[in-house]
């Protein structure tokens, strides 16, 4: 899979195996290198999660706006599905 790295599900992918692993530290590492790359909705949800598993729950906010705001604007999710309050 390492070359297609590039693609954001494949990450995806890669992030769960490492969580599942037990290698949370080294999926942090590839989620942050990866935000800072990719425009992704799901990429921003999966740092967002990231950061809450270290408790960082304001930037995890933000990440979740963020990936909200991705998601609706490449139609992968309806926005009346969550209102942004």
């Amino acid at each position: 899979l390492n070359r297609f790295q590039h693609l954001p599900q494949v990450l995806h992918n890669q992030v769960l195996h490492l969580i599942a692993t037990d290698r949370q530290a080294a999926a942090f590492e590839r989620l942050q290198r990866a935000e800072s790359l990719h425009q992704d909705g799901i990429i921003a949800f999966d740092y967002a999660l990231s950061l809450l598993r270290r408790r960082e729950f304001i930037a995890a906010r933000r990440f979740v706006r963020m990936a909200v705001r991705r998601l609706i604007r490449s139609s992968k999710l309806n926005p009346a599905w969550m209102p942004m309050t």
